[in-house]
């Protein structure tokens, strides 16, 4: 559907941003329907798709991987919210995928209740936007070092 929007005349321009949910990228539950359907992941969207919005003057080329930061890997359970999940090697590989697709911003949701068990995970999100040579063992690291106390954190990198 947000194809068939996109190639609607006169619709995307100087003044329409666009936000791509990614899920056929990384979403735990999008892939698994894909698989029970015994096909590949239609990837939306692409690199051509993003440089043609680039060519048509939109300025933001988002991505909103809702599910990312907070329910990532959530096992298709409801009621996961709220748990601690670290997701960091899945936020690694879709922030530099959508370097690639050539998306110029990204956005994550946290919600107020949450945001305790979703700390590693913002973090990390945060980090990989902001230096793309980020690791995620490092940024895992880092982490806890800000959060441990001085005397429990293991200053070495080996």
């Amino acid at each position: 559907m947000t194809r068939a929007l996109l190639d609607e005349p006169g619709l995307v321009g100087a003044g329409v941003g666009i936000e791509f949910p990614l899920h056929s990228y990384y979403r735990s539950l999008a892939l698994k329907c894909y698989r029970d359907r015994g096909q590949p992941p239609e990837l939306f969207p692409t690199a051509a798709d993003v440089a043609r919005l680039a060519q048509a003057g939109v300025p933001r080329r988002w991505g909103w991987p809702y599910f990312l930061t907070d329910e990532c890997d959530d096992g298709y359970q409801p009621g996961t919210a709220g748990t601690a999940q670290a997701e960091t090697r899945y936020i690694h590989q879709l922030v530099q995928t959508s370097r690639q697709l050539g998306l110029n911003g990204l956005i994550a949701n946290a919600f107020p209740e949450n945001i305790p068990a979703e700390m590693l995970n913002l973090y990390a999100f945060a980090r990989f936007c902001r230096e793309p040579s980020a690791a995620p063992a490092d940024v895992i690291r880092d982490f806890a070092a800000l959060i441990a106390a001085p005397r429990t954190y293991r200053t070495s990198r080996g």
